[in-house]
């Protein structure tokens, strides 16, 4: 646990919270306690979100010199993706809410989050594996089930604080929360022959701040951080793209 109160986060400078955030990351620690939303901790989500694109902007730069240098980067898929208002709203809104969720829902360590996955898992498990032979109206109405559970347990449980052995184990769960968050992202690559690992840096860093705004400020938190960063990269490729038509 750390001693460090969330909302002190809120009242100071922009490069202070920036500081935080470097020290959460070199020492994963839980707090006590989560700021929920306030005034306070929305300006704080929006300090996260400029030093996100302060970090993706040195990221893209050192891609733009590498490739500059000569070197051919492998292609990401997502640039074959014909960016209409459905593909908008799913990477814009529905992707950022569904990978919060399941890397970073839990990450709070607090029984109702952990109980709310597990219900939540086993809904997509039933989803995905159940035998068609018993029927679409048995496979939703399970689901459904856990869903209501999931809701259930996530409010009935939301003032239990988090496990003793989730916060020593912390450090872990938040190490391999953000790996595997990045690790999905390899999936954005064709070919799968060459040391990808380097090109999802920039995930691995957004991971780092969408944890820490999850576990400082709230699940809604690392939620709106995450659909900020998607915005703003879809409004970047938009708008080079109507540069080059113009």
């Amino acid at each position: 646990m750390t001693d460090q109160s969330s909302s002190l986060v809120d009242t100071r400078g922009i490069v202070p919270a920036w500081g935080d955030v470097a020290r959460f990351a070199i020492r994963p620690r839980l707090p006590q306690s989560m700021s929920g939303i306030s005034p306070a901790s929305l300006l704080a989500t929006i300090k996260l979100y400029a030093l996100d694109m302060v970090l993706m902007g040195i990221a893209l730069l050192v891609f733009v010199a590498i490739e500059g240098a000569g070197f051919d980067l492998p292609s990401n898929e997502l640039e074959s993706i014909d960016l209409g208002p459905g593909m908008i709203a799913f990477i814009v809104l529905f992707a950022p809410i569904g990978e919060e969720i399941a890397f970073r829902g839990w990450l709070s360590g607090r029984p109702g989050a952990l109980a709310a996955i597990a219900l939540l898992a086993l809904a997509l498990a039933i989803g995905n594996l159940f035998d068609q032979s018993f029927g679409a109206a048995t496979t939703v109405f399970l689901v459904t089930g856990c869903i209501v559970l999931a809701l259930g347990s996530a409010y009935v449980l939301r003032d239990r604080p988090a496990f003793r052995w989730f916060a020593r184990l912390f450090p872990l769960f938040f190490w391999l929360s953000t790996l595997g968050f990045a690790a999905i992202h390899l999936g954005n690559y064709a070919d799968t022959e060459q040391m990808l690992w380097p090109l999802v840096i920039p995930q691995f860093i957004a991971g780092i701040l969408f944890a820490y705004a999850r576990v400082m400020h709230g699940l809604w938190s690392s939620i709106l951080l995450h659909m900020l960063h998607n915005a703003t990269f879809i409004a970047l490729v938009l708008g080079g793209e109507a540069l080059a038509v113009a």
